[in-house]
Formats: structure tokens, C-alpha cells, sequence
């Protein structure tokens, strides 16, 4: 079976000028310059009662890392123990101040 010659391209106007090299049956290979971006992670928040029990139904949120999940955990603070997590992970519990 006769394959063609790798194809190279620029992949998707990317500012960085990555060259890609791909095997292709026609035509130009065509990639998205969001391949390579990381993905954003998502994270539960629970609001919690004494003895830790969950208080409220569960805060979904998205974000590039862990700091900008606390940060948005730190907006729904009401007075109880929050809890951040990333899937069974525990990212941090924060506690209201005053």
C-alpha cells in the first residue's frame, strides 16, 4: 500500500509557529489551535454543617487550577465551612472569618 509523504502544516494560524506533521490520505490536515490548551477541571464545593455533614446540595464549578476554585468557593461563604474538591481529592475546607 503506497502511503503519501507526511503533510506539513501550521497548525491553525498558531502564534507560535508550531509546524505539524501528520500523515494525511488528501489534502491538508486542518488542527484547532485549542489542541494543547489544558482542559479546565472541574470542582465540587459542599457547604457544611458541624460534624461535617453536608449542609446544601452541591456547588459545580470550573476553573484553570486550584486557586481559582477557592477563590470562587470564597464568594459563596454564608457562615459555614466550605470544602473544595476535585473528584475525591480534598483541595482545601475554608472556614468563614469573623
Amino acid at each position: 500500500m503506497h502511503r503519501p509523504p507526511p503533510h506539513k502544516s501550521h497548525c491553525g494560524g498558531s502564534p507560535t509557529g508550531v509546524l505539524v506533521e501528520a500523515l494525511v490520505a488528501e489534502g491538508p490536515i486542518m488542527l484547532s489551535p485549542e489542541i494543547g490548551k489544558r482542559a479546565m477541571s472541574h470542582y465540587r464545593i459542599y457547604t457544611l454543617f458541624a460534624g461535617d455533614r453536608i449542609a446544601r446540595p452541591t456547588h459545580i464549578v470550573t476553573g484553570d487550577n486550584d486557586q481559582e476554585a477557592i477563590q470562587l468557593a470564597k464568594q459563596l461563604l454564608d457562615g459555614r465551612d466550605l470544602e473544595v474538591r476535585q473528584g475525591a481529592r480534598v483541595v482545601r475546607r475554608i472556614k468563614p472569618t469573623g
